[in-house]
């Protein structure tokens, strides 16, 4: 059993879609999640949860107060900066994580990879290994990390269109596994204590790859989304500068067209679509290498490399959310029983009604 990842900027979300319509769900998810093999956990703004097993074709609902969009827990109607906190402040916390997207200026402390991680040690290092660059409109091509890196005068943006970029004007390595292909790069950071994961809790190769590095030239973007349903996330900005516009939970509905499921170009907006827009105007951040950025769940954002850039980012999943990862891990590991069982006996697998 291998676990199945999904990219950050929810690109597979379609499968979520199709999922929901077999359901007789017509409400449009605001987040995915692929998870185990041939599995969907879909969020939507009144909190339901839905989890998925689209290959026993069985799925249940869970009610989570934490994930109901319309809290008001933070007030984004101005433009503002996340707060700033140290990482002791914040480890005195216990398990209460922020609710707001938050700053911890001295998280990647005594990090190697901050030296270590530039382009030219890629290339030398890793630059063999085929990664996925995606494309204009969405589609993704192989190619050699080195011949990738190599390619960026030609690719990046000048640096005024580059503050406003829109997604797929430049060709970016968004969201590589680097662990499968490189797993001796963990060694070279610390996972601040606080950012407990309780994916960890399940078998090894249950566990989805929500691991990432983020590599690409100067305007490269990520379009407005919301990270893989239930997930807490931190990101560390390693090479470069690269610029979050964030939008909480409260605000999630001026930004994202429930009809469509589709998200808001912040830079580039269409009013008739998103007229609601204009009135929330959310927190904007540049990073700068160094800078460590913690974001909750359901927090929408949208992310411009201003440089050339490198980064790292883990999702991961907080002990208050994981009875629905794991219902939905004993759903998967009954239905297999069942299967192997009628397999046995010379029966036809099960088939839900």
């Amino acid at each position: 059993m291998t676990a199945a990842g999904l990219v950050a900027d929810g690109e597979h979300c379609s499968r979520a879609d199709d999922a929901a319509a077999e359901a007789d769900v017509v409400v449009k998810p605001i987040s995915c999640m692929a998870i185990f093999e041939n599995c969907m956990v879909n969020g939507f703004a009144d909190g339901k949860v839905m989890l998925y097993d689209m290959e026993a074709m069985q799925s249940a609902s869970m009610e989570l107060p934490s994930m109901v969009l319309s809290n008001e827990t933070e007030d984004c109607c101005g433009a503002g900066r996340p707060g700033t906190v140290p990482l002791a402040n914040l480890a005195a916390c216990g398990e209460n994580l922020p609710a707001t997207a938050t700053l911890l200026p001295d998280a990647t402390s005594g990090w190697e990879a901050l030296q270590k991680w530039t382009f030219d040690y890629f290339k030398q290092q890793h630059g063999d290994l085929t990664v996925s660059v995606t494309h204009v409109g969405g589609k993704r091509a192989e190619s050699k990390l080195a011949e990738y890196i190599d390619s960026f005068p030609e690719m990046r943006l000048d640096e005024a269109q580059a503050w406003s970029a829109s997604p797929g004007q430049t060709p970016y390595l968004r969201g590589w596994f680097f662990e499968a292909q490189a797993p001796e790069l963990l060694q070279d950071f610390t996972i601040p204590s606080i950012f407990r994961d309780w994916f960890e809790r399940l078998p090894k190769a249950w566990r989805p790859p929500f691991h990432w590095i983020f590599l690409g030239p100067r305007g490269s973007c990520t379009p407005m989304h919301i990270d893989p349903t239930l997930t807490h996330a931190w990101l560390a900005q390693i090479q470069g500068r690269k610029r979050f516009l964030l939008f909480p939970p409260s605000a999630v509905w001026s930004v994202h067209d429930s009809a469509t499921g589709a998200f808001v170009d912040p830079y580039h907006p269409n009013m008739e679509k998103y007229p609601n827009f204009s009135l929330s105007r959310g927190l904007e951040v540049v990073l700068e290498p160094g800078d460590f950025l913690y974001i909750p769940p359901n927090w929408a954002h949208h992310v411009t490399c201003i440089d050339d850039s490198i980064s790292l980012t883990f999702n991961f999943l907080s002990k208050e959310h994981f009875p629905a990862v794991r219902t939905l891990f004993l759903m998967k590991k009954v239905a297999k029983v069942q299967n192997e069982r009628a397999e046995a006996n010379g029966d036809s697998a099960p088939v839900a009604e």
